[in-house]
């Protein structure tokens, strides 16, 4: 007969297993990194993206009344940032019957919403547009200068002009707009 050992097997409780933990730890890991990465994107949502494209695409392509009217005005515009004030100074020159009292600048983010800047320009005693920026904008951009209207229903803009033009702003660089420009004139 065989002589069976006495030896006897030692056996560990499993929280004592340096294996367990390692893998639990795994898994700890990944389910914290999946619950930040979800909160990230519940709470930061794309504001690019856009309910119905075709429906303003649509809209962009119906009205081109005040473009138009800008191209037949010869509408042309100098806009100079200081970057140290915000101030903005712009110059509108063209066969305008009289200037308007306000204009609209829009600097438009391509990427994102949260760089977009609105800023209200006035017509001084010299002429010229002033008005103020309160951060600094850099980068690509869709500029846009514009009158102020009201878009009749039915009708669309029955006065007005707006020029477009998409450019790299760069510090301390002036902006030159022109109504015979297209959007998509770009690194100019």
């Amino acid at each position: 007969m065989q002589n069976q050992s006495n030896t006897k097997e030692i056996v560990t409780p499993w929280h004592r297993e340096p294996w367990v933990w390692f893998i639990l730890a795994i898994l700890l890991v990944t389910f914290i990194w999946g619950s930040i990465a979800l909160t990230l994107a519940i709470n930061n949502r794309d504001s690019t993206v856009v309910d119905d494209y075709y429906k303003i695409g649509k809209v962009i392509n119906e009205d081109l009344s005040r473009e138009n009217r800008a191209t037949d005005l010869n509408i042309n515009a100098t806009i100079t940032i200081d970057d140290m004030t915000g101030e903005v100074h712009t110059l509108v020159d063209g066969n305008l019957q009289a200037q308007p009292e306000t204009l609209m600048l829009r600097l438009s983010s391509p990427v994102f919403q949260s760089g977009d800047r609105k800023i209200l320009l006035r017509l001084s005693p010299n002429g010229d547009y002033i008005g103020n920026l309160d951060r600094s904008a850099e980068g690509r951009y869709y500029v846009q200068l514009e009158t102020l209207d009201e878009q009749t229903p039915e009708h669309a803009y029955q006065t007005g002009w707006r020029i477009n033009k998409e450019l790299f702003l760069t510090p301390g660089a002036p902006i030159t707009l022109s109504s015979g420009s297209s959007v998509n004139d770009y690194y100019l």
